[in-house]
């Protein structure tokens, strides 16, 4: 009986620690929704969308943003008319960073 409850426990302590070792091993990631890279839009406001795993802290142009419980993220942006670019980027709990460039254009209805 006495090793059987010592079994039980390791079992449990190697469970956990693979749990918590998994951050380690998993890269953050972000997946932009809306925009697309390249895209042309003809409005000025534009919502880029998208989700982020693993990451506890997110900017958009550098201002912070809210992640959602599940990781998504929804940001307000005016466009300046022409080539216009957004910088997303994120970091981990273990100071890892991950980075999207997005290039748009803001074209005008004539």
């Amino acid at each position: 009986m006495k090793y059987f409850i010592g079994l039980v426990f390791f079992a449990v302590v190697v469970i956990y620690a693979g749990y918590e070792l998994s951050g380690l091993i998993r890269r953050p990631t972000l997946t932009l929704i809306y925009p697309t890279a390249g895209q042309t839009l003809t409005e000025e406001l534009l919502t880029v969308r998208g989700r982020a795993a693993g990451l506890i802290k997110l900017t958009i142009n550098g201002a912070p943003t809210t992640l959602a419980e599940d990781g998504a993220f929804a940001v307000k942006l005016l466009l300046a008319r022409g080539y216009n670019t957004i910088e997303i980027s994120g970091t981990d709990r273990f100071d890892r960073s991950i980075r999207e460039i997005l290039p748009l254009v803001y074209q005008p209805k004539s």
